[in-house]
């Protein structure tokens, strides 16, 4: 079983090998016959420009070596009968977006995502997960400097996708354990939107970045994050609406009875000058204190509220001696 192991790993490891290598000689090429002939026939202005020609050519033959390397039957699932999840239908039905349960042989080691399994059914432990991911990070780096980094997985084209799968089934063989390649298509779904930026601007792709990768609370197809609140202000009381509305208005509430008299002594009096323009004589009067109290306590209150009503008959009966005030003496003047 560890022979068999080692065989597979040094066959990988020379497949990666040779085709580095021939990536390499194939940009060495194209370097020397850029080189040969710097002066090109201008372009028309509708016509594509050099950049995106070579860029094209360039990826072009990575794909033609993923393709040439990647020549390894695929199995079939009759070979590997303890994988849970060939299919992706059956995975989707058993995660049921989160409320369901995976049938795969989890431990304290396994990764967050559960439906890469080795051969035995047990979910991929949480480093070769995390080799996955750098891998899968560095081809979306691939795909930007090409020009090929949308928004979205989905909205990736056919060859950029096809270059993407293959990679990750020469690098890591458990992505081969599937049914048209669902698992290396919707592991790179879950992580391309933290790598690939926003899309190209002017053919710009040095301008934009490959986002580091973020934490594993959102390995699986939906998020677990929660918005945040803002913190809600604490509950008012009694004490607390009174006190505000003292301080908008002053005079709104009507104090009690022990606290009427300090009120009214510290209400202030109205001008001389207002009280002096309703005399008969021409010299200035002096106003008495019941009459600076009743007008003080007639700009502070209510003139239905019972505090006035009370206050301005003991300032009519001060006028009029021990007379019985009249219903009209009663009407604020």
């Amino acid at each position: 079983m560890i022979e068999t192991s080692l065989r597979k790993e040094v066959t990988k490891l020379e497949g990666q090998l040779a085709m580095s290598n021939k990536c390499y000689e194939q940009l060495l090429t194209k370097l020397d016959t850029l080189r040969m002939d710097p002066q090109k026939p201008s372009l028309p202005l509708s016509g594509p420009s050099p950049t995106t020609n070579d860029s094209a050519s360039l990826f072009m033959c990575l794909l033609q070596d993923a393709r040439a390397h990647d020549t390894t039957p695929s199995p079939k699932q009759s070979e590997f009968p303890l994988i849970v999840y060939w299919n992706k239908k059956e995975y989707l039905k058993g995660y049921n977006n989160g409320k369901g349960y995976l049938r795969t042989i989890r431990n304290d080691d396994s990764g967050m995502v559960g439906f890469l399994e080795d051969e035995n059914g047990n979910i991929v432990n949480k480093d070769e997960q995390a080799r996955m991911r750098e891998f899968q990070r560095s081809l979306a780096y691939t795909l930007l400097k090409f020009g090929l980094a949308p928004t979205s997985w989905g909205r990736c084209t056919q060859p950029a996708q096809e270059y993407v799968v293959r990679s990750m089934r020469l690098k890591f063989p458990i992505f081969c354990y599937c049914a048209d390649n669902w698992k290396a298509d919707t592991f790179m779904g879950l992580y391309y939107s933290q790598w690939a930026d926003c899309p190209q601007i002017s053919n710009d792709s040095e301008g934009h970045h490959v986002k580091q990768e973020t934490t594993d609370s959102t390995i699986e197809p939906t998020s677990n994050g929660k918005t945040t609140k803002r913190p809600s202000s604490p509950p008012m009381t009694n004490a607390t609406k009174q006190k505000k509305l003292k301080q908008d208005n002053p005079d709104a509430l009507i104090p009690t009875a022990p606290k009427q008299l300090e009120i009214i002594r510290a209400l202030p009096g109205p001008p001389v000058s207002q009280l002096a323009a309703h005399t008969v004589s021409t010299t200035t009067a002096t106003p008495n204190i019941s009459s600076l109290t009743r007008s003080s306590q007639a700009r502070s209150f209510n003139y239905h509220s019972p505090l006035y009503n009370r206050c301005h008959r003991q300032g009519s009966r001060s006028r009029l001696g021990n007379r019985k005030p009249s219903s009209k003496s009663l009407r604020p003047s």
